[in-house]
C-alpha cells in the first residue's frame, strides 16, 4: 500500500478522461493450498463490458465518467454472466437435482445461454417480376435451452436490393408477431398462415406460410430470408432474440419459368430476349468479357438453342434445362451455389462456340423445344 494507504491497483487507476488511459490489467486467482501432480484446475475467464449512457459517450470535460445508471448496466452484465456460467445450477448450490437437469441428460450444464427459435425452412417459388416464399412453422416449437419454454414470437422477412451481389446487406421488409404481450407490433399471422400446408414435389415439407413479393425485375439477382424470433428473456433481462439473416438466406432471379406451351400459338408462349438491344457493359454485368450476360425467356423445360449471324453462320451453341443453376461465369463470380433460376430462362455470355466476343450487329436466334421438336425463331441486337 502507499503512505496514503491506498493499493497499488488504486494508484494505478485513473479517471479514464483526463488523465493517460492505463491498460495494466491484474488478474489473481487462488489459493490453491494443494495441487496434486497431474491434477487439473479449470479456471473461467469472463470479459463484461457496459455501455455508456448518452451523456458520457463523448467525454466531455467537466462531466462525471459515469452514474449510477452506468455503474447499473455494469452489475446487470455481471449478473448476466454469471447466470450463463450457472446453467442449470440456477441456485449455485453445484448439487444435482432433477428438477435443475432441463435436459434430461443426468447432469448439471453450464454455459447456459438463451438463443433464438430455430431458423424455418425457406422455399422461393418463381414468376416474371415475383418471388413467393413458403416456409414451415418448426421455429414454433423450439424451446429455449435456460428455461425450456417454447417462447417463439414472430418472423421476419429480409432481402437485397439491386446489384448487391458480392457482399449482400439484408433489408427488413416485412414482421409479423403474435398478439397477446408487448412484444412487436401485435400483427398475429393469419395474413401469412395458410389454410392447408403447401406441399412440392419431391420436397416433404409441409410449409404454413406465403409471402409473395411483386415488383421485382427479371434476370436480376436478390436475396431473401426469413428469420424467426422469440420474446426475449426475462431471466436475463434480454430483449427478443433473432436468428441469422444469412442461416436460410436464398440468391434467387426471377424470371418466366418452364413453357409449358412452347408448340401453341400466342404471344405470350413467345421466346423472348432481354436486354434487347444488348449494350456493352449493361447494369448487371462484371468488368470482364466472360462476366456478361443476355436473357433468353419464356423457354421450355429442355431447349436448344441457337445464334446466327445474318448469312446463317451458326456462331453459338447451347442447351437449356429448367433444373440449370446457370452454366456461364458470371453466376460463378456474382452469385452462390445456393440460388434459384425460374426454369424458363437461360443467361447467354455472348461468346461464340470459339470463345470469341460476339461484335456489334443483328443476330437470329432458333429455340428448340427437346421434347416436342418444335421451333421458334427470334433475333436481337448487339450495340458496342
Amino acid at each position: 500500500n502507499s503512505p496514503d494507504g491506498r493499493t497499488i491497483r488504486e494508484e494505478l487507476r485513473t479517471d479514464g478522461q483526463n488523465s493517460q488511459g492505463n491498460y495494466i490489467s491484474m488478474i489473481a486467482m487462488g489459493p490453491f493450498r494443494r495441487v496434486e501432480p497431474g491434477e487439473t484446475i479449470h479456471i473461467y475467464f469472463g470479459i463484461i463490458a457496459a455501455e455508456k449512457t448518452e451523456p458520457y459517450v463523448s467525454g466531455i470535460a467537466g462531466k462525471a465518467v459515469d452514474d449510477e445508471e452506468s455503474r447499473q448496466l455494469f452489475e446487470d452484465s455481471i449478473d448476466s454472466m454469471y447466470r450463463v456460467f450457472l446453467g442449470e445450477d440456477a441456485d449455485s448450490t453445484g448439487i444435482y437435482t432433477a428438477e435443475k437437469d432441463i435436459n434430461g441428460n443426468g447432469k448439471l450444464d453450464r454455459f447456459l445461454f438463451p438463443t433464438p427459435p430455430d431458423a424455418p425452412k425457406l422455399r422461393v417459388e418463381l414468376s416474371a417480376g415475383t418471388a413467393t416464399l413458403y416456409w414451415d412453422r418448426l421455429a414454433e416449437a423450439s424451446q429455449d435451452p435456460v428455461t425450456n419454454e417454447q417462447d417463439f414470437e414472430g418472423y421476419k422477412v429480409y432481402r437485397t436490393d439491386l446489384g448487391d451481389d458480392l457482399n449482400p446487406t439484408p433489408r427488413l421488409i416485412r414482421e409479423w408477431d403474435r398478439r397477446g404481450n408487448e412484444v412487436g407490433f401485435n400483427t398475429g399471422l393469419e395474413d401469412i398462415l395458410l389454410e392447408e400446408p403447401a406441399t412440392f414435389p419431391g420436397d416433404e415439407t409441409e410449409y404454413w406460410y406465403r409471402f409473395e413479393i411483386d415488383g421485382l425485375l427479371s434476370g436480376w439477382q436478390y436475396q431473401f430470408s426469413v428469420t424467426s424470433f422469440d420474446f426475449g428473456s426475462q431471466i436475463f433481462e434480454l430483449g427478443p432474440l433473432e436468428t441469422s439473416p444469412n442461416v436460410n438466406a436464398v440468391r434467387v432471379f426471377p424470371g418466366t419459368p418452364a413453357n409449358l406451351n412452347f408448340s401453341d400459338s400466342g404471344e405470350q408462349f413467345e421466346v423472348g430476349v432481354y436486354p434487347n438491344p444488348y449494350r456493352l457493359n449493361a447494369a448487371w454485368d462484371g468488368t470482364t468479357d466472360q462476366t456478361r450476360k443476355l436473357m433468353f425467356t419464356n423457354l421450355p423445360a429442355r431447349a436448344e438453342i441457337r445464334v446466327y449471324t445474318l448469312s446463317g453462320d451458326i456462331v453459338a451453341e447451347a442447351e437449356h434445362t429448367s433444373d440449370s443453376l446457370g452454366d456461364i461465369q458470371w453466376y460463378n463470380q456474382f452469385s452462390t451455389e445456393n440460388r434459384i433460376l425460374p426454369g424458363g430462362e437461360y443467361a447467354f455470355d455472348l461468346l461464340s462456340n470459339a470463345n470469341q466476343n460476339l461484335t456489334t450487329g443483328l443476330y437470329l436466334f432458333s429455340v428448340k423445344d427437346m421434347a416436342s421438336g418444335h421451333v421458334q425463331t427470334g433475333k436481337f441486337a448487339i450495340i458496342k
